[in-house]
């Protein structure tokens, strides 16, 4: 994310200085060039912060008890709204689980298509809550108890071998495919009312590309660079799913970015958990055996075994058109194969097109790509084509505190209206610990902590065990879910 703290807080004051924001380039965000103050009280967060402007005896009594709050706490003036949560319609599928980057691309005044990542589920909440927010069971325990039987002594089988007719093989592709489909990207229509709220509108280019989009619906994503080459193989090292270059799902989906012509890139991260990561030297899969299928208490992994999905297709950029109906992705294979987190696209006419993105793996490296030819219209979709490798301020530093999250959560993607007035965030993962908060379950617990200064004192923190956010009534389900903040 290239903005910065104090570009955020001086545009949810309504102003800020002139500044680029090329990773928000989908909000299209335009800021104004005056300086003035920003608007807004910082709330009071855990720890003391240098922008608190309190002495350190103020410190140790401000801070001496805090309650953590299930909730999206915002500075006084300011509400949100949900958008979106984990099980609501999206075309003929459904809104996945654990939405991750964000971004909006306007198709008219007040009005645009939120793309949306589904990276992961939670395996603690979503099997806890899977048949309450969904409506019909999944056959866990059943899984579960044949696993305990295993051989190997592991939760773990290689469910690919299994014959057709196995009743367990059958109960671990309805469990995979379930977790697969609240994985990938989706792209819902939405528009601010006249009363300034935002809605959906649920439009013909609402659509979700899942963990196994093409599996039974035809629905492949398509792939372009030299990897293609190794998809066609019919023969190799390796393991070969005989699919060609057409390609099931995408999963993982973790960052990602917007480019100028008005498409969104999405960033396959950790897929190393569902499908194998290694290749051959002739770039062919090993065999889908390697990821088994893993069931525990706390686990769900080797989601790909099952289906036999071929690990060298996973762990690419993928790049869609939110506003094409018929779009279900494109994994551009010239940007590399790795764990990709985050997209940087520099576009320049009459420079080559210039494509950035980190592994975020212990070790991993920063990726520069350079296309071999150049841009002539920066928003033409056709430099999709171009996608080629090539062998201070007055706060900076500071923090000030906008928001907390509800419980065990993570707030990602935030996204910018193009009016400057609203700001689309993911909750991902509320509860992904503890699951569901049960009968208000509470527990005190004490912190060492420091002032500003460096001196301790004790700080005593009530803290929920588990969420239920974002109904917040007792024993409610925690839901991922996209909200928008605007002030009230």
């Amino acid at each position: 994310m290239s903005i910065t703290r104090r570009d955020f807080l001086l545009l949810m004051g309504g102003s800020a200085g002139a500044v680029a924001l090329s990773s928000l380039g989908g909000c299209n965000v335009k800021l104004p060039s005056q300086k003035s103050e920003f608007t807004f009280q910082p709330i009071k967060g855990p720890i003391p912060l240098l922008t608190d402007s309190f002495k350190p005896e103020q410190q140790k009594e401000r801070y001496r008890t805090y309650e953590v709050v299930d909730d999206l706490v915002l500075p006084d003036g300011y509400q949100y709204q949900i958008i979106a949560t984990w099980g609501d319609k999206v075309g003929d599928s459904r809104f996945g689980y654990n939405n991750d980057y964000l971004s909006l691309i306007s198709t008219g005044e007040n009005e645009g298509l939120l793309s949306v990542n589904f990276q992961y589920i939670s395996a603690i909440p979503w099997m806890q809550t899977y048949e309450q927010v969904i409506g019909k069971p999944l056959p866990l325990a059943q899984v579960k108890a044949a696993l305990q039987n295993n051989s190997s002594g592991k939760n773990e089988i290689n469910a690919f071998a299994l014959a057709d007719n196995d009743p367990i093989k059958a109960k671990i592709t309805e469990i995979c495919q379930e977790a697969l489909l609240d994985q990938g990207l989706g792209v819902i229509s939405v528009r601010k009312t006249a009363d300034g709220k935002w809605e959906r509108t649920n439009s013909p280019a609402d659509r979700r590309i899942s963990g196994i989009s093409g599996l039974s619906d035809g629905k492949y994503l398509k792939a372009t660079g030299p990897a293609v080459a190794v998809f066609r193989k019919q023969q190799g090292q390796g393991y070969i799913d005989q699919l060609g270059d057409r390609i099931i799902g995408t999963f993982g989906n973790c960052a990602g970015g917007t480019t100028p012509w008005g498409t969104v890139l999405s960033a396959e991260e950790n897929f190393q958990a569902q499908v194998p990561e290694a290749v051959y030297s002739d770039g062919t899969s090993l065999d889908p055996s390697k990821r088994p299928f893993a069931l525990g208490d706390e686990e769900l992994y080797g989601q790909g075994n099952v289906f036999g999905l071929a690990g060298n297709k996973y762990g690419w950029i993928v790049e869609i058109d939110p506003t094409n109906p018929n779009d279900y992705g494109t994994k551009h294979t010239w940007l590399g194969r790795y764990r990709h987190e985050a997209v940087g696209v520099r576009v320049e006419a009459g420079k080559p097109l210039a494509f950035y993105s980190g592994c975020d793996r212990t070790g991993g490296h920063i990726y520069k790509f350079v296309s071999r030819d150049k841009v002539q219209y920066p928003k033409n979709k056709a430099n999709s084509q171009l996608l080629t490798i090539h062998t201070q301020e007055d706060d900076a530093g500071k923090a000030f505190l906008f928001a907390t999250g509800p419980v065990e959560c993570e707030l990602t993607g935030p996204c910018f209206t193009t009016d400057e007035k609203a700001m689309f965030i993911s909750i991902q993962h509320p509860g992904e610990v503890n699951g569901i908060r049960k009968n208000q379950a509470l527990e005190s617990r004490e912190f060492l902590l420091i002032t500003t200064t460096g001196e301790e004192f004790l700080q005593t923190r009530q803290v929920p065990i588990g969420s239920n956010w974002p109904g917040k009534t007792a024993d409610a389900p925690p839901k991922p879910a996209v909200i928008v903040v605007a002030k009230a």
